[in-house]
Parts: structure tokens; C-alpha cells; sequence
């Protein structure tokens, strides 16, 4: 299948996977056509809406956590940006992504010595996930059992949410993420490499 507008296709995905979080206990979410918002500590994001809604996705933040951001990409209004930056916005980041067909292609993977993969499944190995996710984001380090309790949550909805931890000569060094849905998934990936 041939998607005209693959960027959009991308940013809903992402934008999917960053509603997930909706699903942990103590989230504050709007989730219309019109809005999507999440605040579920350390997060307080708004990833979709228009002018008219800053001043209520404020009202929703969380005193706690990380300062209210707004993630801008393809879909965003035009007359977003300068209406965040007078509302005391600054730009976090823009959408990225990639999306490719993959019957389209011949892998051949030769792999890197010394690496592994392996899904996260014991408390140990989600700690040191959430070690190189918060060195590979660059997050605060006091919010680390936030991160810790949330993605704990998350991990138990194990059907459509999975979490990846990328060992280099058994050392962690890649914290990957899996959203599945339902022929389609977005995958997110940090890394920490010291080679």
C-alpha cells in the first residue's frame, strides 16, 4: 500500500505512541480532533491543537515534572509557532521519523560484534533501560522514578507496548521502544554509546 502524505502518517503514529501514556494511573489527557494533550509526570506535552487551546492545556499541567512543551510537526497551524513563543514557549523539538516499506527492500544483517538486543521484562533490566533513556534523552536524573513507575505500568500492557534493551560487550547502550498497532507500529530509540 502507497501512502500519499507519508510525514502525516508518521506524525499520527507518534503521536498515537505519546496518547499511550494516558493508560498509567495519575494522567491528565485530552483527547479529541481538535486537542491532544498529556500530562503524566515527568510529561506534560501537547502534541496537537490549535491557538485557541493554550490557555486550557496550561490549566492542566502538572506542578511537578518537567516545564509544559509543545511538540510542533506537520499537521501543527500555521500561526502556532509565534502564538506558543508569546505564550513563554520554547521549541522542543519537531516531529521526526521514517517510515519505509519493508517489502520493498532485501536486508541483509550482518550485525556488530559484541551487541545484543533483548526485551525488557524484570525490574532490573526496566532500571537500566531507564538509565540510558534518561542519559540518551538527556532528562533530569531526579525524575527517574517517575520514568521508572510509568513505563512499569506501561510494561504490563505487554500486547501492544514493548521495551528493548540494547547490551554492547554486555554493557546497556540502546533503550528502544515497540508501540504496536494494527498493522503498523512506531519504534523510538535512545542511545548511550561510550565506545
Amino acid at each position: 500500500m502507497k501512502i500519499k502524505n507519508q510525514s502525516d502518517i508518521v506524525e499520527q503514529h507518534l503521536i498515537q505512541h505519546w496518547m499511550y501514556f494516558q493508560h498509567t494511573k495519575k494522567s491528565v489527557k485530552v483527547d479529541t480532533p481538535e486537542m491532544k494533550w498529556i500530562s503524566a509526570s515527568p510529561y506534560n506535552r501537547g502534541i496537537y491543537a490549535g491557538t485557541r487551546h493554550i490557555e486550557t492545556a496550561l490549566g492542566m499541567c502538572s506542578s511537578e515534572g518537567e516545564e509544559p512543551l509543545w511538540i510542533v510537526g506537520p499537521s501543527s497551524y500555521d500561526n502556532l509557532g509565534p502564538v506558543l513563543h508569546k505564550n513563554g514557549f520554547v521549541p522542543y523539538e519537531k516531529w521526526i521519523g521514517m517510515i519505509q516499506h519493508i517489502q520493498e527492500k532485501e536486508y541483509v544483517h550482518t550485525g556488530v560484534e559484541g551487541f545484543q538486543c533483548k526485551r525488557v521484562h524484570t525490574e532490573a533490566e526496566l532500571k537500566e533501560w531507564i538509565t540510558v533513556y534518561i542519559d540518551g534523552y538527556q532528562k533530569p536524573k531526579e525524575y527517574q522514578a517517575d520514568f521508572l513507575e510509568r513505563f512499569r505500568e506501561l510494561m504490563q500492557h505487554t500486547d501492544q507496548y514493548h521495551l528493548y534493551l540494547g547490551l554492547y560487550h554486555n554493557r546497556p547502550a540502546v533503550a528502544g521502544s515497540l508501540f504496536f498497532m494494527t498493522v503498523q507500529w512506531v519504534c523510538t530509540v535512545s542511545l548511550q554509546l561510550d565506545i
